[in-house]
């Protein structure tokens, strides 16, 4: 399988390209917000292919005194993904391929009617994205109904989310189900459970694998993942963080870029933002008209001012 490096109109936090005659590897610098801080990755690649995923090489305060940044066996795991031959290709709906256009539009339609339905939850993978964040603040102005949840069933898009303890979580947890706060982890366990059976019959869109949290999406949810469910009436490739662009911030304040290493393997896939912007987009969401595309969604003031500033 051959890749290509993208070529987009964006600004990476990256330093210059790193490249070695003799091995003939390339080194790409890139990061993943998550929701307890900011992944920092050395990506080799060899003739345009990923191949390995390394920590970075961090300095600090002078460049004789380094140190490796920490990144978990999921993260160097996941260059596997990219390439998994079981990974989901074709966007379904009713059990039948369609087209990347098709499955835009048959996923509009079945927000507008799942909204008229009762149905308001969006469960994403929580991460501290400023880009994120504010698309999310967008949507929310004109669909307040609307809510944003990560795979603790916590609201997100409202700020920061490092560390939440268990006592704010079980609190969530009974507000969300519309119980008064219990004190005994008993009552919270049987709380949780009644929200899943809800949120199993409300998601609107699900981006996360959700068997791993006991969750199953019924009948009229939007599926993103890199597996195919035959429950749900539509599912959509979503794209590996290798081939996908977003932005990050650290708990210190740090600002960098999720930057894609090659062009999408699967040019019917989304990851979870651009697949928010398009399809909110097409809705009429008012702000979003004045972007092109998800990338100059990205690419804003903002976004660019803070690069420049370090």
């Amino acid at each position: 399988m051959s890749c290509k490096r993208p070529e987009l109109e964006i600004f990476p936090a990256v330093d210059h390209l790193l490249k070695y005659e003799s091995s003939g590897y390339d080194y790409y610098k890139t990061y993943i917000p998550s929701e307890n801080g900011l992944y920092k990755l050395l990506v080799k690649v060899f003739e345009h292919k990923p191949i390995q995923i390394l920590p970075q090489e961090l300095s600090c305060n002078d460049a004789s005194n380094l140190y490796t940044s920490y990144l978990d066996t999921h993260i160097l795991g996941d260059i596997y993904n990219l390439y998994n031959s079981h990974r989901f290709w074709k966007a379904k709906y009713n059990g039948k391929e369609v087209s990347r256009e098709d499955a835009i539009n048959h996923a509009c339609e079945m927000i507008e009617a799942g909204l008229s339905a009762g149905r308001r939850y969006i469960l994403l993978e929580n991460r501290n994205s400023p880009a994120l964040n504010r698309l999310i603040a967008l949507i929310r102005e004109e669909y307040p109904d609307i809510y944003f949840i990560d795979k603790n069933l916590r609201e997100i898009g409202n700020g920061k989310n490092y560390y939440v303890d268990t006592i704010d979580k079980l609190n969530y947890y009974n507000a969300l189900a519309g119980f008064d706060s219990l004190s005994h982890i008993h009552s919270h366990l049987e709380n949780r459970d009644k929200l899943k059976a809800m949120l199993s019959d409300n998601l609107l869109i699900n981006t996360y694998n959700i068997s791993k949290l006991g969750l199953s999406a019924k009948g009229d949810c939007i599926n993103l993942s890199f597996k195919y469910d035959k429950a749900v009436k539509l599912n959509i490739p979503k794209s590996h963080f290798l081939e996908s662009w977003a932005d990050g911030e650290s708990a210190f304040g740090e600002y960098a870029v999720q930057q894609a290493v090659v062009n999408p393997l699967n040019p019917s896939s989304f990851s979870d933002m651009e697949l928010l912007f398009t399809l909110f987009k097409i809705l009429g969401l008012s702000k979003l008209q004045e972007y092109d595309d998800y990338y100059s969604f990205l690419a804003t003031p903002a976004f660019t001012e803070r690069l420049k500033a370090g």
